[in-house]
């Protein structure tokens, strides 16, 4: 099977935090398997997987 993480953007509580779960996530999938979504771009297509 495929698996792919989709991660809305900004993460963390700052940019320490941000670049350990970022660090952590890289360490479970490729990067061709990581999607990072902008929190505001990305609403809409977030929405739209709730309906999926």
């Amino acid at each position: 099977g495929w698996n792919r993480i989709i991660v809305e953007k900004p993460f963390g509580r700052d940019l320490q935090s941000s670049d350990r779960l970022s660090n952590h996530i890289s360490s479970l999938f490729r990067e061709d398997q990581i999607y990072r979504v902008d929190h505001y771009l990305g609403k809409e297509m977030v929405q739209n997987l709730m309906v999926l």
